[in-house]
C-alpha cells in the first residue's frame, strides 16, 4: 500500500487492500468469494489457486489474507482459514472460471 507524504502506518488490516506488492507477514483485508466454492482469488498482482477447490455457501467471506512466502498465502475469516497457492504464471494454464 502507498502512503502520502505525512500519512501514518495503517493502524490495523481492514485498512490495507492486497494489491500488487504486498509484504510478506502483513495481513490485508480481503472479501473472498464463496458463491461457487473457494477455488482462487487475486492478490499480490497475481492469481492465487487452492487445490482442492473447498466447497462452501454464501457470497464472501470477509477476512484477512497474509503472504506468508512468496509462493504461499493465507485467508483467515469467518472461522475458517484457507492456504493458497500461485495460479500458474502462464495465462493459458490458469484461466479463472465464471461462477453463475
Amino acid at each position: 500500500m502507498r502512503q502520502l507524504p505525512g500519512e501514518s502506518e495503517p493502524p490495523d488490516a481492514r485498512s490495507r487492500i492486497a494489491c500488487t506488492s504486498a509484504r510478506i507477514g502483513v495481513e490485508y483485508a480481503l472479501s473472498l468469494s464463496t458463491y461457487c466454492g473457494v477455488a482462487h482469488t487475486y492478490s499480490d498482482g497475481r492469481f492465487w489457486i487452492i487445490d482442492p477447490t473447498q466447497p462452501h455457501g454464501g457470497n464472501y467471506i470477509n477476512g484477512v489474507m497474509t503472504l506468508v512466502t512468496r509462493d504461499l498465502a493465507q485467508f483467515r475469516g469467518g472461522g475458517l482459514r484457507f492456504a493458497f497457492k500461485p495460479a500458474p504464471s502462464s495465462s493459458s494454464s490458469f484461466v479463472p472460471y465464471p461462477c453463475y
